[in-house]
């Protein structure tokens, strides 16, 4: 017998003479020992490290694709959409689905098209004033790492009839084009929406009642599995959302999982491309990832309190003649609080993802 502090002492003291692989050290095994070598060239390896390359097709033609080293969310494999014929090109079964998802500790290893990529260099948007002057958004941009390696000036926005409103100042030294696409992560949850139910204000205090419904679409069909997608540019759901900005009428449900942006990929050009020329095997990848480890995911699912009783005026004159028109009356009152208190009150089952 050995006391469990006494082992865990002998564990720790075995560990210290053990060196361990890092960040640009290498460490092989030997029958005498462990033998640790530098490598200043090497990268961390990291969950979720992204290797964009060009890769040839059978066809001739070739393609952007992004490979991602495993990552995992919950301890679970994450997955990429691939066409139900890849990788052997074997024909699917009649009526089967024309994709199917595969995780990324596949052998081979599943792969993200890079195709729709965007411009950072010109202005995202442009509007007009109302006095009729033509205003161009400012550019994206991009890391200033960038224009060292001799990357055009992105555009300033403003008055298009001015300089550098649509373009980038002019510098001889930097003649490249640069383009990015973002790598997004997405968990399914549980959803909610607003159910709506209309009554007769003749019979009721109110037209319609507001309640909460809870929906689990996407995770039956996704089966809860993590999926990554390669997007031109990734938009968060807070900004996509219509009742935010509308109100609870148009609440017809939420999308049913949580969005989590990997890594921005950006792609420089030779010298001297043109200002509209895609990226080719002549361009050099340099992908900018946000996240370097494995993920815990969750959901919060705040229930909805009850609704609040409309508001009635029963007094039984007329033979409750005079009930139905207060009914009628109130009815508005009540719709309208109603459809107030659904939207400040309804359920909320966003997550978020954190690092473990």
């Amino acid at each position: 017998m050995i006391a469990a502090d006494a082992w865990n002492k002998l564990v720790a003291h075995v560990k210290r003479a053990r060196p361990l692989r890092g960040v640009r050290a290498d460490t092989k095994e030997h029958p005498r020992g462990v033998i640790v070598s530098g490598d200043t060239t090497s990268f961390w390896r990291h969950p979720w490290f992204i290797n964009a390359r060009w890769e040839w097709k059978d066809d001739g033609t070739g393609e952007w694709r992004a490979f991602i080293r495993p990552g995992f969310v919950n301890g679970r494999d994450a997955h990429i959409p691939m066409p139900a014929d890849w990788p052997d090109g074997t024909p699917p079964e009649d009526n089967a689905p024309s994709e199917r998802d595969v995780p990324l500790t596949n052998e081979p290893q599943p792969y993200l098209i890079l195709g729709g990529w965007r411009n950072p260099l010109t202005p995202s948007s442009v509007g007009a004033t109302l006095s009729g002057q033509v205003i161009a958004a400012p550019a994206e941009g991009y890391p200033k790492y960038f224009e060292k390696l001799g990357v055009k000036a992105a555009a300033k926005g403003g008055d298009i009839s001015k300089p550098g409103a649509m373009e980038g100042e002019f510098d001889a030294t930097r003649t490249r084009e640069i383009r990015a696409m973002d790598v997004v992560l997405s968990k399914a949850r549980i959803g909610t929406r607003l159910q709506i139910d209309v009554h007769d204000p003749l019979l009721d205090a109110q037209t319609e009642t507001i309640s909460t419904v809870f929906l689990n679409d996407a995770l039956r069909t996704t089966g809860g599995r993590a999926k990554l997608r390669a997007v031109s540019k990734y938009v968060p759901q807070q900004q996509q959302s219509l009742p935010q900005m509308y109100g609870t009428l148009l609440s017809a449900g939420d999308a049913q999982l949580d969005e989590l942006k990997l890594a921005t990929i950006w792609i420089v050009s030779p010298p001297d491309a043109a200002t509209d020329a895609e990226p080719d095997e002549t361009w050099t990848p340099y992908p900018q990832n946000f996240v370097f480890w494995n993920l815990q995911h969750a959901s919060r699912l705040i229930p909805p309190r009850a609704p609040s009783p409309p508001l009635r005026l029963h007094t039984g004159l007329a033979g409750g003649i005079g009930d139905r028109i207060n009914d009628a009356l109130l009815s508005f009152v009540n719709d309208q609080y109603a459809e107030a208190e659904a939207f400040l009150n309804q359920a909320d089952a966003s997550g978020m993802f954190w690092s473990t």
